[in-house]
């Protein structure tokens, strides 16, 4: 990563309780390869109390050039408009 270049962040919105948990198990290896590709990864854990539409509410979503969601189904339709 260039010195002058601002690292691209990413919102990783995640479910550690579905499915086989691998994603959970691994989240420290996704963190390591996000920051070695240059960007800025910033996990959201998924829970009651929790809703994706409270973080959207309290972020500038444009300093986020991607979002990730994982952890099932339910995450996935969360964070994609209905």
């Amino acid at each position: 990563m260039g010195e002058n270049k601002k690292a691209d962040k990413i919102l990783l919105y995640y479910n550690p309780h579905s499915g086989s948990r691998v994603f959970k198990n691994n989240l420290d290896y996704i963190v390591e390869r996000c920051q070695a590709a240059g960007y800025h990864l910033a996990p959201v854990r998924a829970s009651k109390g929790i809703v994706i539409e409270d973080v959207f509410a309290n972020i500038d979503q444009s300093e986020y050039s991607r979002i990730i969601a994982a952890g099932g189904e339910n995450v996935v339709s969360d964070v994609l408009p209905g």
